[in-house]
């Protein structure tokens, strides 16, 4: 009698938690403007500033205070190469941004290479890029017309890194990814030094890259074995820790995350490899399994990977933002326990997640819509 008693307290208890409990509260989309087929959005370092969209057919546009600007930050039209999967992809600030006025965008030119450039921003109009500034950092040759990767951020402490896809090697049966003297496939980690001699290469490779100095490879790179890592990104609580949505093939999407440290020389296995599962056979000595994967079901069958929330307005804070392309859902992933979730949002192509310098989070639509993620 007393346990019964006792079970019907505790019963009685937990449903006054639960009816007094608030609610989880509920995401939503806030649009701030539409563009013509947007791949990328995020701000430069700091509290507050303006948000610049990357469209891809080369031009670099400006939200100011809510609105969106007229005259174009940037210009490089003529550099863009769009065929395919082509055109500009991301753009990244340097930290010291506000005092250097650089830049940097990763774009496909006209005869389909992956090139990596550096501007300035006028120092009189700071909504206005300076075009004559433009200085090659890197070039990357990928003849084939799809997997370019596409996405550029920065550390604090001014290294810039990159991703490459596998250059649309069907099946890829050169193993490009798995080649430690190619650029493509992989994660590079670099800093620009673009006032050397022109005869020598205009970046410097991080001393901690696996090939650094070693000669047998290339010591741009970081990680290896991606196939086409369309998007990745640094949290901002744990600036040293990558999250990486890698494309897969006809099977399976995959998340790569760890310490910078830890990723260095780390192999994800493609074409070896896709997700977890073998795909051409072939062998990797150490293989990185992803911390999380997901099969072409529903209609899912591309990763468009995202942020790790850190916004302090929304919920879901710490939980890893990505979404799919095909189906535009967009969810959140527990990156320590391989947990995903609905959100409840769908964003048609979602070309891109963005943040700026609050935490703030964004969507990208290669339809137009730009959009903060915010609660409601």
């Amino acid at each position: 009698m007393q346990r019964r008693a006792i079970a019907i307290l505790a019963a009685a208890g937990l449903a006054l938690l639960l009816a007094t409990a608030p609610a989880q509260a509920k995401l939503g989309l806030k649009k701030l403007a539409s563009f013509d087929n947007p791949t990328y959005v995020t701000g430069p370092p700091g509290a507050s500033g303006p948000l610049f969209v990357t469209e891809r057919k080369g031009l670099v546009r400006v939200i100011d205070h809510g609105r969106k600007l007229k005259r174009p930050f940037l210009d490089i039209r003529d550099r863009v190469g769009l065929r395919s999967e082509g055109g500009l992809l991301s753009i990244a600030f340097a930290p010291d941004y506000r005092r250097s006025r650089k830049f940097y965008v990763d774009y496909v030119d006209n005869g389909q290479d992956i090139r990596i450039d550096e501007f300035r921003a006028k120092r009189s109009s700071p909504l206005k890029a300076k075009p004559s500034s433009r200085q090659e950092v890197i070039k990357i040759p990928s003849p084939a017309d799809t997997h370019k990767g596409g996405q550029l951020q920065m550390t604090p402490g001014g290294w810039l890194l990159a991703s490459t896809g596998d250059g649309g090697d069907y099946n890829s049966p050169s193993k490009k990814p798995q080649k430690k003297n190619s650029l493509l496939g992989k994660i590079l980690r670099i800093k620009p030094e673009t006032q050397r001699p022109r005869k020598q290469r205009q970046w410097r490779p991080h001393p901690g890259n696996p090939f650094a100095g070693k000669g047998k490879g290339s010591p741009a790179i970081l990680a290896l074995g991606l196939r086409n890592p369309w998007r990745f990104s640094l949290d901002r609580k744990h600036p040293s820790r990558i999250v990486i949505g890698d494309v897969g093939h006809s099977h399976t999407e995959e998340v790569d995350a760890g310490p910078l440290d830890k990723v260095a020389g780390a192999n994800f296995g493609w074409p070896c490899f896709e997700g977890d599962k073998r795909f051409l056979g072939c062998k990797v000595k150490h293989h990185r399994r992803p911390v999380f994967t997901y099969a072409h079901k529903h209609d899912r069958c591309s990763i468009t990977g995202g942020y790790v929330n850190r916004d302090k307005g929304l919920p879901r804070g710490g939980r890893y933002f990505y979404g799919d392309f095909c189906t535009g859902e967009i969810r959140t992933l527990d990156l320590r326990r391989g947990h995903s979730q609905g959100t409840g949002l769908e964003v048609p192509a979602l070309s891109s997640f963005g943040e700026d310098g609050r935490g703030n989070l964004y969507t990208v639509s290669l339809s137009g819509p730009v959009s903060r993620i915010v609660s409601r």
